[in-house]
């Protein structure tokens, strides 16, 4: 293969590749009404596992350990506070889990 169609090979791989990818980091959003409703359970480690978004969206996982937040990182420091927030005052919060029914992290929360 000369370089030039080796190069043109290799850029259809990358792009193809970088399409693939970015599927991960779709999010699916899940409204809590009120957060005080959502169950969790902290972990050594630093790790907190939301047990029922499912009770809220078809679209998220059943219970129980599908979905966390890291608190040794600011920003699992960060969306703790904000849900903890929430739930204090019964207040609705949007939660961002993985798409296609998927384990992994909870990468987003916010009202808008």
């Amino acid at each position: 293969m000369n370089a030039k169609k080796q190069k043109i090979f290799v850029s259809i791989v990358a792009v193809l590749g970088a399409l693939s990818m970015r599927s991960a980091f779709a999010e699916t959003w899940v409204l809590v009404p009120d957060m005080s409703q959502l169950k969790f359970q902290l972990f050594p480690g630093g790790l907190i596992y939301f047990r029922n978004l499912s009770d809220f969206s078809a679209a998220a996982l059943g219970c129980c350990y599908n979905y966390w937040i890291d608190t040794t990182t600011q920003d699992g420091r960060n969306t703790w506070a904000t849900m903890l927030s929430a739930s204090a005052q019964h207040a609705p919060l949007y939660v961002g889990i993985p798409d296609g029914q998927a384990q992994g992290v909870v990468s987003y929360v916010g009202i808008w």
